[in-house]
């Protein structure tokens, strides 16, 4: 069988439908276990008292608000869901920051704002499913000040990522082959390829550190309730015929299982931060 030629208006589409379908699901599922991430994300980019950030493909704004928290004035969340928006500003009214946190829907490789913006640009899980990242790293170059700082999070290698890694070999051992530039998970986890790249840009003073964690979930119907609520693999589930789909569930299952213990499910992850400075 040939491979499809990739077509990134096509992927971004698909990621945009995609993740609109399930901002609420996500909500209320994975999303909860990376609170540990944006803290470490919002620490590592050391936001300056009363400064303005913007989170990019912040999904329901986990590490907005944390944002927050740790002294930022403003915070423009943004994803390509629009989705996400109400549930970020109904949280904003019930905390009392919906005069310090918006939210713009936006495309990283395109973004809607002036040039020098910024104190503090983040993006957590979300570089690596650009289709042309270089563009957006200078679109984020762009819109932070001089001295400004920009902090992403993406996940390390495949080995690292054990039972990422096996999401994703199920996932793909029963659906159509897709174009060899598809951006996926494990694109740009790679020890000195993010910060290489930003270089590149302009950025200096780039640093990374690894930041282990854990997808919790009460139970194994929970975990398979909370990952069928990622944009993408829902998308490709309810594409498979019924064999592919019943085949799909029952081998994450079992993964699943592989991490149940006294405390629920504890799936571990281990991600890799990334500052760099303009």
């Amino acid at each position: 069988m040939d491979t499809p030629t990739f077509d990134p208006v096509k992927f971004k589409t698909m990621q945009k439908n995609a993740w609109s379908d399930v901002a609420e699901g996500w909500h209320n599922g994975i999303a909860k276990s990376f609170t540990i991430v944006s803290k470490e994300l919002c620490a590592f980019a050391r936001i300056p008292q009363n400064g303005v950030v913007l989170d990019l493909a912040g999904g329901d704004g986990v590490a907005s608000f944390e944002a927050c928290a740790q002294g930022a004035s403003r915070v423009i969340a943004t994803d390509l869901a629009p989705t996400f928006g109400p549930i970020i500003l109904a949280r904003a009214r019930e905390l009392g920051l919906n005069d310090k946190i918006e939210f713009q829907e936006a495309d990283i490789e395109n973004l809607p704002f002036p040039d020098q913006m910024f104190d503090v640009v983040i993006c957590q899980f979300g570089l690596m499913f650009l289709p042309d990242r270089m563009k957006g790293l200078r679109e984020i170059y762009r819109v932070l000040k001089p001295g400004g700082v920009f902090v992403g999070g993406v996940w390390c290698p495949p080995e690292e990522n054990a039972a990422l890694g096996t999401f994703t070999k199920i996932l793909s051992d029963h659906t159509p082959p897709k174009p060899v530039e598809t951006p996926n998970l494990f694109n740009c986890g790679e020890p000195g390829k993010l910060t290489g790249e930003l270089t590149t840009v302009g950025f200096t003073n780039s640093i990374e550190k690894k930041l282990p964690l854990f997808f919790k979930s009460d139970d194994i119907e929970d975990a398979w309730k909370a990952w069928q609520n990622n944009g993408p693999f829902k998308g490709s589930l309810y594409a498979m015929d019924s064999n592919n789909r019943i085949e799909v569930e029952r081998k994450l299952k079992m993964m699943f299982n592989q991490y149940a213990g006294s405390e629920g499910i504890n799936i571990p992850g281990t991600a890799l931060l990334v500052r760099a400075s303009k």
